[in-house]
Formats: C-alpha cells, sequence, structure tokens
C-alpha cells in the first residue's frame, strides 16, 4: 500500500499532500484558507501551541486574536463567542502534547458560525480514529521527537470541500516514502507505549501538581509552587532519565511548571 493510501485512512481525508517539514504545512493551510493574502481573522491557543502559530498568519492576511485557554484546553464557550469573528482557527491536539481538546465540540461550534477549522494532529495522530471528522484541514509534523518520529516532513489534508490551490506544492522527499510507512505501521504501538509511560509517571507523580491529569496526552506537565517542589520534580526526571522543559512557555503553558516530554522517547 503507498504511503498516501495509508494516511488517508488514518486520517480520514481523500486530499492530502506531503510536505518537506511540519511548519511548511502550517504555512500552505493559511494559504489554502486566504489565498487572496486579505485581512482575515484567525484564533489561536492562548498557551499549548505551536509557535508558527502566532508568526505565520501575519504573513498572510490574517489578524491574530489569542483565545483563552485552560492550560491550554479550549473553552467552548470563549469559542462560542469569538468563532463568529473569525474566519478561522488553528489548534493544536492534544494542547502542548500533554491534554486532550474536545474535538467535536470545537468543530461543530465553529462550523455553525462559518468559521474554518485548522487541526494539528502531530501529537495525536494515530491515537484518534478518523480526525478527519473535525476539521476542514489537517496538518502534521513527521518530525524528531513527533510521533510519527521520522525526523522529516510532514503533511497537510483537506476535506472534500476544498481543493489543492496551484501553489500547493509538494516538496517531501519520497527517498523517507519507505521509512514512513514502517514508522506509520509501528505508529499506534508508538502511541501506546507513550502513553502507558505517560500514565506511569502521573501515578508516580500523584502527590504533585499534575496537569489535566485525566486528560488524554503524551507528555506530563508537573506545575510547582516553590522553589523545593520544582527541584523534587527535576530530580525525579533526572532519576529516570527523562527529558523536560521549563515553564512558563507559549507551547506548553504559560505557568510555572515542568513539562516531562515523554515524546522524546523513541
Amino acid at each position: 500500500m503507498q504511503v498516501k493510501d495509508i494516511l488517508k485512512k488514518l486520517i480520514g481525508h481523500n486530499n492530502i499532500i506531503l510536505k518537506a517539514r511540519g511548519n511548511y504545512a502550517i504555512r500552505d493551510s493559511l494559504k489554502l484558507l486566504n489565498p487572496e493574502n486579505i485581512e482575515k481573522k484567525i484564533l489561536v491557543q492562548d498557551q499549548g501551541g505551536w509557535l508558527r502559530y502566532l508568526d505565520y498568519p501575519p504573513k498572510y492576511g490574517y489578524i491574530v486574536e489569542k483565545i483563552k485557554t485552560d492550560d491550554g484546553v479550549i473553552k467552548i464557550s470563549e469559542l462560542e463567542e469569538l468563532s463568529r469573528q473569525a474566519d478561522a482557527i488553528i489548534y493544536e491536539n492534544p494542547a502542548g502534547y500533554f491534554a486532550s481538546q474536545p474535538l467535536k465540540q470545537i468543530y461543530e461550534t465553529c462550523r455553525k458560525n462559518g468559521c474554518k477549522v485548522i487541526l494539528d494532529i502531530t501529537g495525536s495522530i494515530g491515537r484518534i480514529d478518523n480526525p478527519g471528522r473535525y476539521a476542514d484541514v489537517i496538518i502534521c509534523s513527521f518530525g524528531e521527537g513527533k510521533a510519527v518520529n521520522l525526523g522529516h516532513g510532514g503533511l497537510i489534508s483537506i476535506n472534500d470541500e476544498f481543493s489543492f490551490s496551484s501553489v500547493m506544492q509538494e516538496d517531501f522527499d519520497y527517498s523517507y516514502a519507505n521509512a514512513l510507512i514502517e514508522k506509520l505501521s509501528e505508529l499506534k504501538e508508538r502511541q501506546k507505549n507513550l502513553h502507558e509511560i505517560s500514565k506511569k509517571i502521573k501515578n508516580e507523580l500523584k502527590d504533585f501538581k499534575v496537569l489535566k491529569a485525566d486528560y488524554d496526552g503524551i507528555n506530563v506537565i508537573v506545575a510547582f509552587d516553590s522553589q523545593d517542589e520544582k527541584e523534587k520534580i527535576i530530580r525525579y526526571c533526572d532519576k529516570n532519565s527523562l527529558g523536560y522543559t521549563l515553564c512558563p512557555r507559549y507551547i506548553r503553558v504559560m505557568r510555572d511548571a515542568v513539562s516531562i516530554e515523554v515524546k522524546r522517547i523513541s
């Protein structure tokens, strides 16, 4: 089976273009929804997203408005109001790789209000069946440390309401195609293993403030209120050879916390 056929079954969109980088997929999704490069409004998460959500849209005619979230998880009450005045939303599931989003509610709310949905499934591909049901446009990265940890490429897919314009050029290096097929064949098992590791960490750190502990996600983010708590969490990471980053950080959460980067485990 060819790589695109596998991806079509995995995502639920019939139209897919492979890109050299996930960031190029983000760029092209913005071009797709605004080919005339006229002024439009796009909603982005106020945390738990990707940096390119902030700096790419203004290059392609968009005014960026941050939507208030609950540690990256989109609030439907906020979305209901803001999506009435917005042309599109771009967001990540899971938020910050750690907290699952209410995909169906987000899509239904935006669709009702005429707001197009760009969904980034870099952290959840292979975890959710047919994510294309919940988005007009799907984007994904296959970079190092991602769910599909190929180290090259990404994709953009669209539902049947759209067609790719001439500016949507495929620049994926097909010498990686067989390796990508192999990564996709291992994806369900990789996602299962990463989530089992995540659950184990959450259980071992249950006496700390684990954010969204009952949400589906790969990373584990643990908030701290003191230097002592911070050091204990870091010692745990060091003892267990777990990579981590410190927050506040837009691509994770905007509060004092340690993000345990389970997604880096190969």
